[in-house]
């Protein structure tokens, strides 16, 4: 399995905030791409004037932004084109691209820009498959001077998960202090620098360009609180999410006197409660009938060893899922859980899940250290796309 490359740590944490609470304070929507080409870029904006609309207080920011320490670029009003170069599988082959905010010079030094607070939304462009969920970003504080790495924004996760989270608009602190709410951050009075590392998970297969908007503004730090969102109505661009197989199976591994072991499978299927309920506990939250076929409800369950009723000593407590409903049939197909000891304690850290889509669908392997925090997936995780 490869592990992050040097200069790309895995800060699992937000300063005491985790993925699952970002993603709950903000809507989820998708993301973009698209398997056009050999190289894999991404594009960010510095401003729009959302929409046509009118913002009292809305000054322009400017941008300057360099790809693997590359020369630095200055844009001020008009489109920052950050091309991530050709990408190959694997963290080792990642990159990371620096952005440093600033107020534009007014010509007049009687007269500077005001102080701002800055605020970023993301955006999608186009829809498509897998690259998306396969490029892994993480956005941090940086400070402009050394270069040292401050406070995590978003910890890593994937492209889509990173416009999921942002695409309502997300305010900066002036100071890159973490966990700053709208309201309680500091004014832009100077300069602010931010770094987006990425890599693509080193089981992607295919080609790919990838692009996603990001629209950076600033509102006018006098006669404003701070809490006054400039993209308050004008959320960035959503895509349409794709169509995925329902899950068929959850196969789990985990670190066992380290080597990762596979403990167990656990069925999604309409027999399964008639099977093994006299064997396992397939009870989940009181409902009559927690596992159905592509289907399972949040609760915590016996892991057996296979296709079977032979207990493996380990539960799942599934946190979450994601439904689709078709000609009034319900499917999960996406589902997040954390391996448990018998005993209700947490279990050995996830190393590999493998999720079986049903009705023909295969599997997906996830064995990226990003796809776990620990003994606990990080967030939901799909069974295969519909083509």
């Amino acid at each position: 399995m490869t592990q992050p490359r040097a200069g790309i740590e895995d800060e699992r944490a937000l300063a005491g905030m985790s993925r699952r609470q970002l993603l709950a304070a903000m809507t989820a929507v998708g993301a973009t791409g698209g398997f056009v080409g050999v190289s894999t870029g991404a594009s960010l904006f510095d401003r729009e004037r959302l929409g046509g609309r009118f913002v009292a207080g809305v000054v322009d920011l400017g941008i300057l932004h360099a790809v693997n320490d590359g020369p630095e670029q200055y844009t001020d009003g008009s489109t920052v084109s950050l091309d991530l170069g050709e990408l190959e599988p694997g963290s080792d082959n990642g990159g990371h691209a620096d952005l440093r905010l600033l107020l534009p010079e007014t010509g007049d030094p009687a007269s500077p820009n005001n102080p701002a607070y800055p605020w970023f939304r993301p955006s999608c462009i186009d829809t498509s498959g897998g690259l998306v969920d396969d490029l892994r970003v993480t956005l941090k504080y940086v400070d402009c001077a050394t270069g040292d790495v401050g406070a995590v924004l978003f910890p890593w996760g994937s492209l889509r998960e990173f416009v999921e989270t942002f695409h309502e608009g997300f305010a900066l602190d002036g100071r890159a202090r973490p966990n700053r709410q709208p309201g309680n951050q500091a004014c832009l009075d100077d300069s602010l620098c931010l770094r987006l590392d990425y890599y693509l998970v080193s089981d992607f297969e295919g080609k790919g360009d990838v692009r996603v908007d990001v629209d950076f503004v600033g509102v006018q730090c006098r006669n404003h609180t701070g809490e006054e969102n400039p993209f308050a109505g004008s959320p960035g661009r959503l895509c349409d999410a794709p169509d995925y197989h329902g899950v068929s199976f959850i196969e789990v591994w985990a670190d066992v006197d380290g080597t990762c072991t596979k403990l167990g499978k656990l069925e999604l299927d309409d027999n399964y409660t008639a099977n093994c309920g006299t064997e396992l506990d397939v009870s989940g939250n009181g409902d009559t009938e927690p596992i159905g076929e592509n289907y399972i409800v949040e609760g915590t369950y016996d892991l057996p060893v296979d296709d079977d009723c032979e207990d493996t000593g380990y539960d799942l407590r599934v946190t979450d899922t994601v439904t689709k409903t078709e000609e009034g049939t319900t499917e999960v197909v996406a589902v997040a859980f954390e391996l448990l000891n018998g005993d209700g304690t947490a279990g050995p850290d996830l190393c590999k899940v493998v999720v079986k889509g049903g009705r023909g669908g295969g599997e997906v392997v996830y064995d990226d250290p990003s796809d776990f925090t620990d003994n606990a997936t990080n967030g939901p995780l799909y069974a295969q796309e519909e083509i």
